[in-house]
Order: C-alpha cells, then sequence, then structure tokens
C-alpha cells in the first residue's frame, strides 16, 4: 500500500483574477480535470434540481466569487495550482519500497458565456509533474474542452460537449507494466451529448458518449519497447434515467446504462480480443436529509460480455452512493463509492501469468 501526504496549499485565483475562489485539489494521479468556476449569479437558473446537494465550492457566493475578465458575454477566470506531495512507494512494490516527494504545477483556464438563456464554454489546462528523484517518471498531462446547452424550455435542456486530454499511468497504477521505465502516455477524446427534464414531479435524463483512447509504446527496463496498441479502444455509452419526486427534495429514480467496448485488435501469442458489450440496471433515491446533508444511493446489477467466446462475461452487484454534509457555510465532507468492470491489460497479465479464459477483466470498487 501506498501513503501520500499533502503537504501543500492550493494556490487560486492567480494572474489576473486574483481574487479567492475554492476549487478542490487534484488526487491520486492530478490529472488536470479541475471543476470550472461558477459564474456570478444572483439566483439559481430556471429549472435547476429539486435536490441539489451542492458543496461549498459548487453554490455560488456572489460576495467572494472571483469576477473574472469580461469579454462581451463571456467571463475569463485563470487559474493555477501547485502541489507537494510524498508517496512512500511510488513504484507500489510489496518489498524493497521506494519513496519520493513530487511537485505538480496546474494551470488552467475557463471562459464562461454569461447569456440569459442558452451557453457556451471553454475549459484547458496541464499538470506538470516532477520528481525530486526520480525524473524518469516525470509526466506533462494536458487537456481542451468545449461544452454548452441549450435550454429548450424553462426546464428542459439539451447539453452536450468535446474534451480531448493527454494523460498518463504513473507506476503505482494497477495497468503499468512492470518492465516499463517511464510513464505510460496515452490520449483520450470524449463527445457527449444529452437532455434532461428537472423541476417536476416526473424527469427524465438520457446521455450518450463516444469515447476514444489511444496508448503510446513506452520504452522498456533493458531497452525496446512496451506496446500498449491493444489497449486503443473506441467505447460507446447510453444511459436513461426517469425519477419520480416523493416529496420535495426527495426523489426515486431507475436507471439503465448499456456500452459497447470496441478494441482495435488483440494482443497476439493467442489471447483473443476483448471487444464486449455490458449494461447495468440500478434503482435509487436522491434525500436531502437535513438540508445541509444530501443523499444518492442506488443498487442494482451489472454484466460485461466478452464477444470471444474464451473469456466469458463478468457479473454482479452494482451499488454506489454520493454523501455531501455540508458542515458548516464553509466547509462540506463528501463520500463517494461505485462499482465498475475494468479489462485487464493483457501485458499485465501475462507477465503475472493470469489465464485470460478465467479473468478477462476484473470488478473495481
Amino acid at each position: 500500500m501506498s501513503a501520500r501526504m499533502k503537504l501543500a496549499a492550493v494556490f487560486c485565483g492567480l494572474a489576473v483574477a486574483s481574487l479567492p475562489q475554492l476549487g478542490r485539489a487534484q488526487t491520486e494521479s492530478l490529472n488536470p480535470l479541475p471543476p470550472p468556476p461558477l459564474l456570478p449569479q444572483t439566483s439559481p437558473a430556471p429549472g435547476e434540481p429539486t435536490v441539489e446537494g451542492q458543496t461549498v465550492a459548487e453554490r455560488a457566493r456572489p460576495e467572494v466569487d472571483p469576477l473574472g475578465l469580461r469579454a462581451g458575454d463571456f467571463f475569463f477566470y485563470p487559474r493555477a495550482e501547485l502541489d507537494e506531495s510524498f508517496n512512500d512507494n511510488i513504484f507500489a512494490t510489496s518489498s524493497h519500497q521506494t519513496g519520493d516527494f513530487l511537485t505538480t504545477f496546474a494551470p488552467s483556464f475557463d471562459i464562461l458565456s454569461n447569456l440569459p438563456t442558452n451557453g457556451i464554454n471553454f475549459h484547458g489546462g496541464a499538470a506538470i509533474g516532477a520528481y525530486a528523484s526520480h525524473s524518469e517518471m516525470n509526466f506533462q498531462d494536458a487537456y481542451g474542452a468545449v461544452d454548452g446547452h441549450l435550454d429548450v424550455t424553462a426546464l428542459n435542456q439539451i447539453y452536450g460537449g468535446l474534451r480531448a486530454q493527454q494523460l498518463h499511468e504513473d507506476p503505482g497504477s494497477v495497468e503499468f507494466p512492470g518492465n516499463a521505465r517511464e510513464p505510460v502516455l496515452y490520449h483520450e477524446y470524449t463527445a457527449n451529448i444529452g437532455n434532461k427534464q428537472t423541476g417536476t414531479i416526473l424527469g427524465y435524463r438520457a446521455d450518450a458518449s463516444v469515447t476514444r483512447q489511444e496508448f503510446e509504446k513506452v520504452p522498456a527496463t533493458g531497452g525496446g519497447f512496451v506496446f500498449q496498441s491493444d489497449r486503443n479502444a473506441t467505447i460507446y455509452d447510453g444511459a436513461l434515467e426517469g425519477n419520480y419526486e416523493l416529496v420535495p427534495g426527495n426523489q426515486i429514480y431507475l436507471r439503465g446504462e448499456g456500452n459497447y467496448r470496441a478494441y482495435d485488435h488483440a494482443a497476439g501469442n493467442g489471447i483473443p480480443i476483448r471487444t464486449s458489450n455490458g449494461f447495468r440496471v440500478d434503482v435509487g433515491t436522491r434525500i436531502d436529509l437535513t438540508g445541509v446533508t444530501f443523499v444518492d444511493g442506488y443498487i442494482g446489477y451489472l454484466e460485461q460480455n466478452y464477444e470471444a467466446s474464451p473469456l466469458g462475461s463478468i457479473s454482479g452487484l452494482d451499488f454506489g452512493g454520493h454523501l455531501i454534509w455540508n458542515v458548516t457555510t464553509l466547509d462540506t465532507v463528501t463520500f463517494h463509492v461505485e462499482r465498475s468492470v475494468q479489462d485487464v491489460d493483457s501485458e499485465i497479465s501475462q507477465a503475472l501469468g493470469v489465464s485470460y479464459a478465467l479473468s478477462p477483466g476484473y470488478l473495481h470498487t
């Protein structure tokens, strides 16, 4: 097990803004995925969900929110974050553990529209990580995104977005090849579209997305490369939810989701391709307990079926939940748990001697 200690504070709203803004620090791999800042606003937009469950970092605070730079109907929010962390086992080994300090600099920006209806936003940023003693594991992550929404009515909204990222897997990742001497780099491209109806007793939400993942070969210890192209895949996902408000602030919902994971090719050596399709069905509830504590929990069933018959299928209990406790007006505690089916990297399984007929993937909680 590895232990991580956050040693430094987060510096937000640098450069032009120079005003306080609360943000969430990156965790684990420190991917540059911070939540966008809020626009200055005096009241919630029409059609907001009856169960808000907002944290202190999400709700509007007109008295302290950064003003940003205004250009017509757009606001520009620059931001920078500096993190110092220590990991006492950066290679995630059971013996001969190696520790190191990691400094991560994460500049980013958001350009947000402030229109009466509809909206379009632009985002970009990076996370540049440098280890104190293991420079071969340094990384440079980056992302760019655009998203928006079309307000069909006060209660009905169509939304969507595009996102491109360069990310990495560090030595502590489950999928990291044991003989790689640098982080595994990969690119991820995502497009999503959805429609939702909120603010009524009966509501719904429909979402669809497609994600493309492309992995680069990584230099191997002792020379040569560890090829990762068999992990290249296109993932299609769709979900539909219907919800019913029992009393104000309390909802029950039924959600179904399906996916199709299309891999480009197999790894060779007789290992079949890992293309699969799956689904999950859940029933859940969203509850406003006290006005300061919000709970969203669900339970159901999930299954992933692999097209290659030797790989079989993975199925089991599906569950998850999200709890938000606003301890004070300036402090929020959150708890989150979820489950998913993760495909096994063929290079990792081969190194560990795992039988593909027994385990093409695993349940990750």
